[in-house]
């Protein structure tokens, strides 16, 4: 074993300073509804953009019931750093440091800006017994019975915005096929769509008739819902293109009867770090959707509405990859092999340093294809092991034994 020259030390610290890129956007921002521009108004959307960035920065939505953050969720205006208003509300940042050392000192968890790409395979039932596989950019209705939405709060905020102005599209109108009466317009909300006759009966006189790529707009909804939900989890999702490769390889019956391996084998083209699959029949009061994840060596599955598929997740690689905030597992010693180039050296320090769990890294010695690291951890070797084991690129090499000994992955 030598020691690392100094030179590329030197080297590999500036790639890791200039490239370390890959992290989550406006971590410590969140766009919110606001219900007017008077100061009322606009610190209430500040203390409701202050809730979503600590459960993104959390990795957990039961932090709000923490009395450890009483004073700061009342401070929410006082910490505003820059703040904007959009065309669907009100967008806010906040100081990460007063929110990171408040977390630190509540001994809070806090989950990194590096968080896993999440591939969603999500098939729904119309409620009449036709599949369809949610796609990233299909615009097909799911006629000849549409789908219901989940709680009015999970809402995307182009959707609240027509509420709040009581600006309803009449496409929108005819997909619902139901009235919105201005006095109930919630009720429009609670049942975005339901069972109605081919030919509505709700289209007001004068109105023109929507087009097929309006009908459409329903599975534009559905997507809404599941990326709101990602925006205010933090979590990059990623839904499959849903091409002919695509519609050869998986099926929704292949979906819902959770084929692992066809699913798994078709996902292999989208390189992510952890699959959700979601499997639901979205009609009536009772909607709810059976949501599995898989991730390395995690399956987890849970019911929920459409928002739950991404909740759900977040909330199980969150308990995996967050630390606590101050928490200090010591210095664990890893060998990771097949670095065979600067590049791969960089790559398995940016990794590192991303993590929430890596306090710091420093390189011990240099041999061949296999570098030696000091690691000092949030938490204890199976932790960190289990986080690895979510992403793709450093996995303990079970060959060599359970004794930090790593392999990257290519």
């Amino acid at each position: 074993m030598r020691a690392v020259p100094a030179l590329l030390l030197l080297i590999a610290s500036l790639l890791v300073v200039t490239t370390a890129d890959g992290r989550v956007d406006d971590l410590y921002a969140a766009e919110v509804a606001v219900d007017g521009r008077d100061t009322r108004a606009r610190n209430a959307a500040f203390a409701q953009a202050l809730d979503r960035v600590l459960v993104k920065v959390t990795g957990s939505r039961d932090v709000l019931v923490d009395d450890a953050l009483t004073d700061l969720r009342r401070d929410a205006p006082s910490l505003v750093q820059q703040w904007s208003y959009t065309a669907d509300g009100l967008w806010a940042a906040f100081d990460s440091s007063a929110i990171n050392r408040t977390l630190r000192d509540a001994g809070l968890p806090e989950w990194g800006s590096q968080r896993p790409r999440t591939l969603l395979w999500v098939a729904v039932d119309n409620g009449a017994g036709v599949r369809r596989v949610l796609g990233a950019d299909d615009t097909g209705p799911l006629a000849p019975v549409t789908v219901l939405a989940p709680r009015p709060d999970t809402l995307p905020l182009g959707v609240r915005r027509w509420r709040q102005a009581s600006e309803v599209p009449a496409w929108l109108r005819v997909v619902a096929r139901a009235e919105i009466e201005p006095e109930r317009e919630d009720s429009f909300f609670r049942r975005l769509t339901r069972r109605g006759d081919p030919e509505p009966d709700t289209q007001a006189a004068g109105e023109p008739a929507p087009d097929p790529v309006q009908l459409g707009a329903e599975l534009e909804l559905l997507r809404g819902w599941l990326e709101e939900a990602a925006v205010i989890r933090g979590l990059p999702i990623e839904m499959p293109r849903m091409d002919l490769e695509d519609r050869l390889a998986l099926t929704p019956q292949h979906i819902c009867e959770l084929d692992e391996k066809r699913i798994l084998e078709a996902s292999r083209r989208y390189d992510a770090d952890a699959i959700v699959v979601g499997c639901g029949r979205l009609l009536g009061e009772n909607a709810a959707t059976r949501w599995t994840l898989l991730a390395a060596d995690e399956r987890q599955q849970w019911n929920g509405d459409l928002a739950e598929g991404v909740h759900g997740a977040a909330d199980t690689l969150a308990a995996a990859l967050a630390a606590v905030a101050g928490s200090d597992g010591g210095i664990l010693r890893m060998s990771v092999h097949d670095v065979a180039s600067l590049e791969d050296y960089g790559r398995v320090l940016r990794h590192l340093e991303g993590m929430s769990l890596v306090q710091s890294v420093a390189v011990a010695a240099i041999d061949g294809d296999v570098i030696e690291l000091e690691v000092r951890s949030r938490g204890g070797r199976a932790q960190l092991d289990r986080a690895l084991g979510l992403g793709r690129v450093l996995r303990p090499d079970e060959a060599r034994g359970d004794n930090g000994q790593y392999r990257l992955q290519r």
